[in-house]
């Protein structure tokens, strides 16, 4: 399944993850397909396997998430939670 352009191997690794959250997110682990995700981003299914190995290390890496907290050393006290809450729904 070709998109007839070139892909960057980060980013589409990083596209296949954010496609597996929305489909297991939103089917569950059982009805989500390699085929779908891979269809999502436009990719073969092999790639997923490539880059994952398996539908359960897909799912393991697409539940693991990275908050990468700001520097909050500037930022006022009174506006801390504002800050973390903003970067937790980014992420979210």
């Amino acid at each position: 399944m070709s998109t007839g352009r070139l892909r960057n191997a980060p980013q589409t690794r990083a596209d296949i993850l954010v496609a597996a959250r929305r489909r297991f997110g939103a089917e569950g682990y059982q009805r989500t397909t390699l085929r779908a995700v891979a269809g999502d981003v436009g990719v073969d299914p092999a790639l997923i396997i490539r880059y994952f190995g398996s539908k359960q290390e897909l799912f393991a890496e697409a539940a693991e998430f990275r908050i990468d907290l700001p520097d909050l050393t500037a930022v006022d006290p009174d506006d801390v939670a504002d800050v973390l809450l903003s970067r937790f729904f980014a992420v979210w």
